[in-house]
């Protein structure tokens, strides 16, 4: 396969970046919110789950509700996780060689389209406002920036 063109390779660091701190952010946020509940060997044992268990038990374990199992938000929690940890835990990809230039095969394998990045941004809203809304009335501060526009502010020269 031909080289990436440089636009298309920002454009694919980007998505790949959005996708790990996406993640990143939402096990800091779950963590936040389970240590001021959740105290000592209650908060050790719930800091070993891994992220989508963190995600579906907190508000279980707290009885304050619970998110639906196959249903968004959590859905896209586990797309969101795939994509991260396909990127994170890289075991290496075949590509097939072409002539001139096509999407490799690659990017969609990895979630890494704009579409994807702004998934999970939306994810990550989606599970900290529904956590807010039935742990307490008001959301986060700063879900209530333009972070739905993140991909607005700049245009790509390459888009695929």
């Amino acid at each position: 396969m031909g080289r990436v063109p440089k636009s298309a390779a920002k454009l694919i660091r980007g998505t790949a970046t959005v996708h790990t701190l996406c993640a990143n952010c939402l096990e800091a946020h779950i963590n936040i919110i389970a240590q001021t509940s959740l105290s000592g060997a209650k908060f050790s044992e719930f800091d070993k789950l891994a992220l989508y268990g963190k995600w579906l038990f907190y508000p279980q374990i707290t009885q304050i509700g619970a998110f639906e199992m196959g249903k968004e938000p959590l859905q896209g929690l586990s797309q969101l996780i795939s994509a991260r940890n396909a990127l994170v835990h890289f075991k290496g990809i075949r590509c097939r060689r072409e002539f001139g230039f096509q999407v490799p095969d690659f990017v969609e394998r990895l979630r890494l389209r704009i579409a994807a990045a702004e998934k999970s941004l939306q994810t990550v809203h989606d599970l900290v406002s529904q956590l807010a809304a039935i742990e307490k009335p008001e959301e986060p501060e700063w879900l209530r920036d333009r972070w739905d526009r993140a991909f607005l502010t700049v245009t790509p020269a390459f888009s695929f």
